[in-house]
């Protein structure tokens, strides 16, 4: 092993770009590598085409887990940076609802979320989608309070 790299992890990470057009068809998810653990839900941007496009992490596993499936590729595969990596995220719960949803009206997940989240939204997603600490306390630790878009100033909606 090369001096320097035995510490370093490497995920593989399914993401699905939120886009007014379907990029994905068969699988309904692209894959990309990440050297952090990025949790489902996690919006991230990732290399596509010829730029930056936005994208919500689906899964993420450990590429010693997917060797087979890295090799029978036909492609290389694109590194998500870390710089790229947004602290917001969506729910699991929401996500999941999305899936479901997604599922229902036979449209692909990027799509449905392209017309549901506003562009304002995708463009600060730490300004909508701030990480919030749950307390143990609730009853429901899946749920905590998100700010939504209607409930703000009307210059901040626009």
């Amino acid at each position: 092993m090369p001096k320097g790299k035995a510490g370093l992890k490497s995920y593989l990470v399914a993401v699905t770009p939120i886009s007014k057009s379907s990029y994905v068809s068969g699988s309904g998810h692209l894959s990309y590598f990440s050297s952090l653990r990025l949790t489902p839900g996690t919006l991230v941007k990732v290399p596509l085409r010829s730029g930056l496009t936005t994208a919500i992490v689906l899964s993420c596993r450990d590429t010693k887990s997917a060797k087979t499936e890295i090799r029978r590729a036909g492609f290389s595969l694109k590194k998500i940076k870390q710089s790229d990596v947004y602290a917001a995220s969506l729910s699991p719960a929401m996500l999941e609802a999305l899936e479901e949803t997604a599922r229902y009206y036979s449209s692909p997940l990027g799509v449905l979320l392209a017309s549901l989240i506003p562009k304002a939204m995708l463009e600060e997603p730490a300004t909508f989608l701030a990480t919030q600490v749950v307390k143990k306390k609730k009853r429901a630790p899946e749920t905590f309070k998100e700010t939504l878009l209607f409930q703000m100033e009307t210059e901040e909606r626009l």
